[in-house]
């Protein structure tokens, strides 16, 4: 029932900032996560990224963004997950004993914090990258979960869950860009 409750409070908006809001706010409970990262994909130049930073009201009670940070949509894990169309899933111990052990040293595949942790959560152990993939194949955006709760590591049913919840939002990006072409 959890899940339903979720999905509609977050499908029912055509509000960037309301979604993103929403995803914020009940989507680490629904996943067992300590905190959400949210991009989302400039829809005037595909080649860059950004997340909410700043917003206001207009007088009629609608959020409108007012500052952005925006970075390249190809950089750190983030960008991974959007270059592959596919979850990234980073875990910092095991993913070091890999690199160290493989002598890898892949700027585009490291974890960039300023990036890759936008939650800013203080120590990262693990997180999960997702694309955002509306019905047309196009990516609309990447949700980063960071530190699974309750567990040291993300198993196969997590990423299940959160790939359901990728395509869901991702809808719901869609018709939020659809609504403000529209808008305009």
């Amino acid at each position: 029932m959890e899940i339903l409750k979720t999905f509609r409070e977050i499908t029912m908006e055509r509000n960037h900032v309301k979604i993103h809001n929403k995803i914020q706010k009940y989507v680490p409970d629904l996943l067992s996560v300590e905190k959400v990262g949210v991009f989302m994909v400039d829809t005037g130049n595909k080649d860059y990224i950004y997340t909410i930073t700043e917003y206001e009201t207009d007088d009629k009670g609608i959020p409108f963004i007012t500052q952005t940070a925006k970075y390249p949509s190809n950089i750190g894990l983030t960008g991974q997950a959007i270059e592959s169309q596919s979850v990234v899933k980073y875990h910092k111990i095991k993913d070091a004993e890999e690199k160290k052990k493989n002598n890898i040293e892949d700027p585009k595949a490291a974890f960039l914090g300023e990036v890759d942790n936008y939650a800013e959560v203080h120590i990262v152990k693990n997180a999960l990258y997702g694309p955002l993939i509306d019905g047309d194949g196009n990516v609309t955006g990447c949700i980063q979960l960071m530190n699974k709760k309750g567990s040291d590591d993300f198993n196969e049913e997590d990423l299940e869950e959160f790939r359901t919840v990728l395509g869901v939002i991702a809808t719901t990006v869609k018709n939020a860009n659809e609504s403000f072409k529209i808008l305009k």
